[in-house]
């Protein structure tokens, strides 16, 4: 009897500067209960010595099929981006991984299964993380479970789908792979939770853990709760204008690409597009409101709309 074909997987690596911490990475690829994976990986203009520490590691690994350098430095966002829409198409999943982790046996097995049924949609799976120490010697906690279920409006202004625990299935991709991405993209993650949710496809968070997830000063966006993690959004909003520049570009995008979205997301687009560009305090709240934009804590909610009264979220 022929041996059935399993769907494969392509696991898309952004690399930069991580020759620390990758064969821990590729190793716990190597483990994966579901061997049906590639792997590329696209290095963001490493030093040299990194990349060369890169490319001898890559012998190793069988699986995998791509190791390229970008010719400028993209930046982490656009890094992953490209390398998801620049990758082939004959693949059912694809799978965003960073350099640092450590990824659970199953990770890739679970994601499948909860993918399965939702073959004929756009389709994204993603997973609490548990953060450990830098040299992988104790655990500091897991992320912490959304307050509200996955929607367009909460990914309007926040996202709450980490890239490093994301899957997608093959319609997902072809959607995000047909989309105006020629402007700035803020977060990739962030990105692709906004088009699945915005096409009303399916987002499926899994409850527990799946992924090991690093802290340490060289990562690119680290855990993302806590008191200090609120006084940062806090500064963020109101004095160095970085939640604004990210509200925009993602917003940009949606409007660019608003034939894509259901008629209801459509709706709220435009609100959230008026809100932003408003004069008058109490009409800006109003097309907040009636875009039903909504962050998971209700202290952030409250400061993102303080954040609208004083006219700091602005489309410049």
């Amino acid at each position: 009897m022929e041996k059935e074909t399993k769907i494969k997987t392509l696991v898309l690596i952004g690399y930069f500067n991580g020759h620390a911490h990758i064969k821990e990475q590729l190793d716990s690829l190597n483990l994966q209960s579901d061997g049906s994976i590639d792997v590329a990986i696209f290095d963001d203009r490493s030093c040299l010595e990194s990349w060369e520490y890169l490319l001898e590691i890559c012998q190793n690994y069988e699986w995998i099929k791509k190791v390229e350098r970008n010719k400028t430095n993209k930046g982490f966002a656009r890094n992953f981006i490209d390398a998801l829409v620049q990758s082939e198409d004959t693949y059912g999943y694809y799978a965003f991984c960073d350099q640092d982790d450590v990824w659970y046996p199953d990770k890739i097995r679970v994601a499948i299964e909860a993918l399965a049924p939702f073959g004929n949609a756009p389709a994204l799976f993603c997973s609490r993380t548990t953060y450990v120490n830098h040299n992988f010697t104790k655990k500091i906690g897991l992320s912490p479970l959304p307050n509200r279920s996955p929607s367009f409006q909460n990914s309007m202004v926040e996202n709450m789908a980490g890239g490093n625990t994301m899957v997608i299935n093959n319609k997902g991709y072809q959607l995000i792979k047909s989309v105006d991405l020629r402007g700035d993209v803020p977060a990739h993650d962030w990105l692709v939770y906004s088009l699945i949710t915005g096409v009303d496809g399916k987002l499926i968070f899994h409850k527990n853990s799946l992924v090991y997830y690093r802290q340490h000063e060289n990562n690119a966006i680290g855990a993302h709760h806590g008191f200090h993690q609120t006084m940062e959004r806090f500064k963020a909003l109101f004095f160095h204008k970085t939640y604004q520049k990210w509200i925009t570009a993602n917003l940009k995008i949606m409007v660019d690409n608003l034939d894509i979205y259901s008629h209801q997301n459509k709706q709220a687009i435009l609100a959230l597009k008026s809100a932003l560009e408003e004069s008058s305090m109490s009409r800006r709240i109003m097309f907040f409101l009636k875009s039903g934009a909504k962050r998971q804590s209700k202290l952030h909610q409250l400061i993102l709309i303080i954040a609208l009264c004083l006219n700091c979220i602005r489309l410049r």
